[in-house]
């Protein structure tokens, strides 16, 4: 007989292989649901008698799908969305191995649970409420709609209170009387505080919790509060009597945070600014990636550049920056400094961002001889760009940001474009290829940048943080 090994504290305990959420580009709550996805023992398809052992959402899924087909049976008049409602509302919060409740970004409503999705007394519209990111420099009163409809024929006197392991997100308590097939539309009251973080930022999730006597229903929560300073530059004096002997004088900045939080500030040359994305009333394209400034500044060996959209990136894995270099001014790329991650540049691997320095002429060689052998080779050709690189840095690309910082090498970079390039900057999204490229407006050959130190507006810039209440020079 097979050994039995007894494990417990493992029942009902998410896999260490399930995706958490939230989503990437909009932050929605995402997983939605838990369901029993590990080792999973099912007919093998095609193989008569015999089953197969399998995990994932290949065993989760069609779970998922049975547990509809009973909820379509036992509420033929719901609609699909009232049918999710009463699955994620009645699902049972999953603890982790500790005992801890795990994050509804791990869980989404918990673990579904068919025997009590069918006792249901009530429907929840929306089903879940994702918050999204809220920024908040001290205090924060927010307010979100909820529709409930009564399944039953009595009345049903509900208790609404919200449950949560942070203190930085409450919510007014209320009570509703629900009557019988009846609709009510309440506003959930929520008060965001921004100094019990204990970072800069953090993920709060929970659950809103229905009660009715002993029973209650509960709609998982999700947001991220990030809080925000208020830095401005105050003064920028030159030490020089006028714009006449100005060149090679010391100058100086004065920035000024005038919030409730500490604040960092970058400081660049400016190269350009760029317009909003035009509006649009189509699904498939959105401002992610909008362009809005770019600035550069000589950092010792390194060249820096800043990029700066309209909105903050929840991944700047959703979006690429290159630089489009011109050493001879006849319009034709010499090289690209790209941001990315190492794994998106075929050959290379690694999840962390950096900065590329391609030959971008050796990229192109190297992509139509890939296209061209792909079209006689039997076996699949797999394109490699590592002879392209010339260099790499270091950069900056933290999450929930609208702006990233570009380090290269200043002597890998002379060497590829000379000491006089013209540049142009592009940004463009991985998520939705109907949009075009957002190329730096300005001029129509490029931006002509020196990265010789005699001609720089401004040396010796950098960044700087200001606590709250604090001025700096």
């Amino acid at each position: 007989n097979p050994e039995t090994i007894e494990k417990p504290e493992l029942v009902g305990v998410i896999t260490d292989f399930s995706s958490r959420g939230p989503r990437a580009d909009d932050l929605l709550m995402n997983p939605e649901i838990t369901a029993p996805g590990q080792n999973v023992i099912s007919a093998a398809m095609g193989e008569g008698a015999k089953t197969v052992q399998m995990s994932g959402t290949s065993m989760a899924s069609p779970h998922m799908a049975g547990v509809m087909a009973l909820m379509r049976q036992k509420y033929p008049k719901l609609s699909v969305r009232e049918l999710k409602s009463v699955v994620m509302g009645t699902a049972v919060p999953v603890k982790d191995q500790q005992g801890k409740i795990d994050s509804v970004a791990r869980q989404g409503a918990g673990q579904v649970n068919v025997s009590r999705a069918v006792k249901a007394q009530y429907v929840t519209e929306p089903a879940a409420l994702s918050l999204g990111l809220q920024l908040i420099e001290k205090e924060k009163k927010i307010s979100t709609s909820l529709r409930l409809k009564s399944l039953g024929d009595d009345d049903i006197n509900l208790q609404i209170s919200l449950e949560t392991q942070s203190s930085a997100v409450s919510m007014l308590p209320q009570a509703v009387v629900l009557k019988p097939r009846g609709l009510s539309d309440i506003k959930l009251n929520w008060n965001l505080k921004a100094s019990v973080l204990a970072g800069l930022e953090e993920e709060v999730t929970g659950w809103v919790v229905l009660k009715s006597g002993d029973w209650e229903q509960r709609i998982p929560f999700l947001v991220h509060l990030q809080k925000i300073s208020n830095v401005k530059m105050t003064q920028a004096s030159m030490g020089s009597s006028s714009d006449r002997d100005a060149e090679g004088s010391d100058a100086s900045i004065e920035l000024s945070n005038k919030g409730f939080n500490a604040g960092e500030a970058w400081a660049f040359n400016l190269i350009g600014l760029d317009d909003r994305k035009q509006e649009s009333s189509s699904a498939i394209v959105s401002s992610e990636c909008d362009l809005k400034a770019v600035g550069y500044r000589l950092n010792g060996d390194n060249l820096e550049i800043g990029v700066k959209l309209y909105r903050r990136m929840s991944t700047w894995s959703l979006c690429e920056v290159s630089v489009l270099f011109d050493k001879e001014g006849d319009k034709k790329i010499d090289a690209e400094l790209a941001l990315t991650t190492g794994a998106r540049i075929p050959g290379l691997s690694g999840t962390t961002f950096v900065s590329t320095l391609l030959d971008y002429t050796v990229a192109q060689d190297l992509r139509k001889a890939a296209e061209e052998k792909s079209k006689t080779s039997k076996d699949k050709v797999v394109l490699d760009l590592s002879k392209a690189v010339l260099s790499q840095g270091e950069a900056i690309a933290g999450d929930l940001r609208s702006a990233v910082l570009i380090k290269i090498p200043l002597a890998a970079l002379k060497s590829a474009v000379g000491s006089r390039p013209s540049i142009q900057v592009v940004t463009s999204s991985n998520e939705r290829n109907v949009e075009s490229d957002d190329y730096l407006k300005g001029a129509k050959n490029g931006h002509i940048l020196s990265l010789n130190p005699e001609d720089q507006s401004w040396l010796g810039l950098g960044s700087c943080i200001t606590k709250a209440g604090e001025t700096k020079k």
